[in-house]
């Protein structure tokens, strides 16, 4: 295993514990950290080569275990992304009703971090207040 390939690890564990924003967004998706890490080892250019034992390796895990959370990740994913198309199918993400999960995505795009906060805690409000 290569070094850089280690680096890459580092990066991604680094931007984890540096990045508020990642961490708001991790904290309530439907993805665990490891979950995430698993995503973006299998996405690097550097770590594309490797075998799925050595990604587990970078891991610290075993390769079953890797596996394992892999599989999950992409399930959460696929599930996140057919409630997403079941709200649109059923009317509850309409052109007035998304227009914040576009601004949100914009405001994402452009760096406006700030913004995308203020955006999902307004978000978080209105879905309580739905509950209620």
């Amino acid at each position: 295993m290569e070094s850089s390939q280690l680096v890459v690890i580092e990066e991604i564990r680094q931007k984890w514990r540096q990045d508020p924003f990642l961490r708001l967004l991790a904290h309530y998706c439907s993805l665990t950290e490891r979950q995430l890490e698993a995503l973006l080892i299998e996405a690097s250019e550097e770590t594309g080569e490797l075998k799925f034992s050595e990604k587990a390796r970078l891991m610290g895990i075993t390769k079953g275990s890797y596996a394992r959370i892999l599989s999950q990740a992409l399930r959460n994913i696929s599930q996140s992304l057919f409630t997403v198309i079941l709200l649109s199918y059923v009317g509850l993400l309409n052109d007035d009703r998304q227009r914040w999960f576009i601004e949100l995505g914009e405001a994402v795009r452009e760096g406006r971090i700030d913004d995308a906060i203020l955006l999902l805690e307004e978000m978080q409000t209105r879905l309580r207040k739905l509950s209620k």
